[in-house]
């Protein structure tokens, strides 16, 4: 039944009901009620809400356990009846699909659980650990599952670092079709601040098999998130459950002024913008799906074929996105060459060590708001050095990171461990720095890639170390690439360093370095990254080399660079680059820069 959800989205557009809490309290509901308790008390009144959507024609009904998690129901002194509470909600609703009697033809809609927020917020916005919130999750989803259901839908989420939990929780119970809804204010950001474009990088990356928005706006609100949503989503699977308006409260009750011909009209809207599941949330009634069902039922989705010729067997070069959870940046295709800022590593920098070895990240904090200032894209955060908790070091410099600045983190370390904890603590999509072709690395940081929705840079070297040969560095990237695919990571989620060596010591290795970002990026398509600055170590003006391997680096296909933005000569060598090998469009980038720096070129005299 699931796998039939997704391959039938693959051609049609599909509908889910509407509004639980709005017929709970037409039908009586007394305020301060809790409603899932309404599935041990009075099974018959949801099931004949189910019943009414299905008579309408939706294909997916969700059962009666949005706030079935632990941390709710002790709201009502119901938390040791979470199992009972969502095992029966799922089964009430099976028997409104299954058990009423119906035609055959309606027998097919699908039942999800409905999951929603806690009732308090992770860290940084709150005082719940991930690990606590993964918990809660993992025990009302088990009983979902148990009690059949098709899909999971969580909705009406606000941090992004709750669903995420719920997500990876969700993972390691089923595989059954996930969607994961936000909910937006009138700014068009979460409470916690995150943009829609952000929300679907990182809900996409987590292994949502459907990404959207439910409540909190009314249909012209939700098609504006739409619309940027489709613009970033990979998948393009997008799942849209508009309030029946912005809420009225008069005279103590709650009113929704979008008639079901107005909800029906948006829904055309929100299909013509690539949404593949259309539902309604506060204030919709049967109603109101009855009049959508009219309007787009039987929509198939339009699938255009590639038209590539036979003799087209070559990838094309692939983008990679990466998010903050306010920002969005993309490596790679046609995108701007991306800055990675290298200083927050404690590699050569004694101040840096002390500070590290105090557990103090004032220096951290400095150092993340100078990069950003300095035109940094992409942070980098490595915190390894001897004699501190690096575990614990790491999950306080990027806590610390995220509360100062915007945009996305690499995390970089080799100890499985590390990595994890920093993933944890983490709100966009990131980059994790890094994995070796050994077969010992890939193991066991691969499954955290897929496990958190990270992406990965994979370094050409194995056992045997370095290869002197770009041949056999390429080799390497393609072992990387099968070994991430075979843990379904997507090719898109690859990025390839191909290592700089130190010229003072290997002369012949930067034009190997370089021969291999082309075969990277010909055969295999996928994105590249390289640390700049090791290619000058031991060598005088290292500004000089570094800028002129830099250069070079771009021209060969490089699409990210972890470099010193402090640099200004370096800065301006890469955005002149950026110019010439067309990846700044007219010209935009090259000339803020010249405008608003001090980088400047003499003209030289005749």
């Amino acid at each position: 039944m699931s796998k039939d959800l997704l391959n039938r989205l693959e051609s049609e557009v599909l509908i889910l009901d509407g509004a639980m809490g709005t017929m709970f309290q037409l039908r009586g509901m007394k305020p301060g009620a809790c409603p899932e308790e309404l599935n041990l008390l009075n099974p018959d009144l949801v099931k004949d809400i189910h019943n009414e959507y299905v008579r309408v024609g939706v294909d997916i009904i969700l059962a009666n356990t949005f706030g079935g998690n632990r941390d709710k129901l002790r709201e009502y002194g119901l938390e040791e009846k979470v199992y009972e509470i969502n095992y029966r909600g799922i089964r009430i609703a099976r028997e409104a699909v299954v058990g009423a009697g119906f035609e055959p033809a309606l027998t097919n809609t699908f039942v999800g659980a409905s999951i929603g927020p806690l009732g308090r917020f992770i860290e940084p916005y709150g005082d719940m650990t991930f690990d606590e919130a993964y918990d809660i999750y993992r025990e009302q989803i088990s009983a979902c599952v148990d009690g059949g259901a098709d899909i999971l839908a969580f909705e009406t989420f606000s941090d992004i670092m709750t669903i995420k939990a719920a997500i990876i929780a969700a993972k390691d119970v089923t595989d059954i079709p996930k969607f994961a809804m936000m909910t937006f204010q009138e700014d068009l950001r979460t409470v916690t601040g995150v943009e829609p474009e952000p929300a679907c990088v990182i809900l996409e990356s987590l292994g949502a098999d459907l990404v959207g928005v439910n409540c909190g706006l009314g249909p012209e609100g939700l098609l504006e998130i739409a619309k940027r949503m489709s613009k970033v989503s990979i998948k393009k699977m997008l799942v849209f459950q508009p309030n029946a308006g912005l809420p009225h409260l008069e005279g103590g009750k709650t009113s929704y002024p979008a008639t079901p011909h107005y909800m029906s009209e948006y829904a055309k809207r929100f299909v013509r913008e690539g949404v593949k599941i259309v539902g309604g949330c506060c204030g919709t009634t049967p109603d109101h799906m009855k009049a959508i069902v009219k309007e787009i039922k039987g929509l198939k989705r339009i699938v255009v074929g590639a038209g590539f010729e036979p003799a087209l067997t070559k990838p094309a070069p692939t983008m990679t996105l990466v998010s903050s959870s306010k920002k969005v940046v993309s490596i790679g295709g046609n995108s701007l060459p991306v800055k990675i800022g290298e200083r927050i590593n404690p590699t050569g920098k004694e101040r840096l060590i002390t500070e590290l070895k105090e557990g103090k990240t004032v220096l951290i904090r400095d150092e993340a708001v100078s990069q950003v200032n300095e035109g940094a894209d992409i942070l980098d955060i490595n915190v390894g050095c001897p004699g501190i908790d690096e575990i614990g070091m790491m999950r306080k410099a990027i806590l610390t990171v995220q509360r100062v600045v915007d945009i996305p983190i690499m995390i970089d370390s080799n100890n499985f461990k590390v990595l994890e904890a920093g993933l944890k603590v983490s709100e966009g999509k990131v980059i994790i720095n890094s994995v070796t072709g050994e077969r010992k690395g890939l193991d066991s940081i691969l499954p955290l890639v897929k496990r958190y929705g990270a992406a990965i840079v994979g370094l050409t070297l194995d056992e045997r170390g370095i290869p002197q040969s770009a041949i056999a560095r390429y080799k390497i990237a393609r072992t990387i690439l099968e070994e991430a695919k075979g843990y379904g990571i997507s090719t898109e989620d690859i990025i390839i360093d191909c290592l700089t060596l130190t010229s003072a010591a290997k002369q012949d290795q930067a034009i190997e370095t370089l021969r291999c970002i082309r075969m990277v990026k010909e055969e295999l398509g996928l994105s590249t990254i390289l640390g700049i600055s090791n290619i000058s170590f031991g060598l005088p003006n290292r500004s000089l080399l570094n800028s002129a391997f830099l250069s070079m680096a771009l021209g060969a296909g490089l699409d990210a660079a972890i470099i010193n933005t402090s640099d200004s000569y370096m800065l301006g060598l890469f955005d002149a680059s950026a110019l010439l090998i067309n990846k700044d469009r007219r010209g935009e980038r090259y000339i803020e820069r010249i405008q608003n720096s001090e980088f400047r070129i003499q003209n030289s005299k005749k």
